[in-house]
């Protein structure tokens, strides 16, 4: 049969937590988040191109951006004006606001 799956190369989420020493319960959580593994009945499975995978997803990420633009100001007027015109329209609009009884 061409389409044979070989058993002999999988592992169980106990087994591969045990060899990384982190949680079953972790190595569980990558593999379901990443729909990384097979599930028999109550039994999950982790076959060989699923191990590479969660190793992938668990490697640290750069927080480096290299095309994002620097936050801060951008020397971009305000949309609504000079800071005293706005102070000006919002006790413009508090003012109409209020009640009186």
């Amino acid at each position: 049969m061409p389409n044979q799956l070989d058993l002999s190369a999988h592992t169980t989420p106990e087994q591969l937590a045990r060899h990384l020493g982190v949680s079953e319960r972790l190595v569980r959580s990558w593999a379901r988040d990443l729909g990384a593994r097979c599930i028999l009945g109550k039994r999950m499975l982790l076959l060989a191109d699923h191990v590479p995978m969660i190793l992938d997803a668990t490697r640290p990420r750069s927080t480096h951006s290299t095309g994002a633009a620097k936050s801060g100001t951008t020397g971009a007027p305000s949309p609504g004006g000079e800071y005293a015109a706005v102070v000006a329209l919002r006790k413009k609009q508090a003012s109409n606001n209020l009640v009186t009884t």
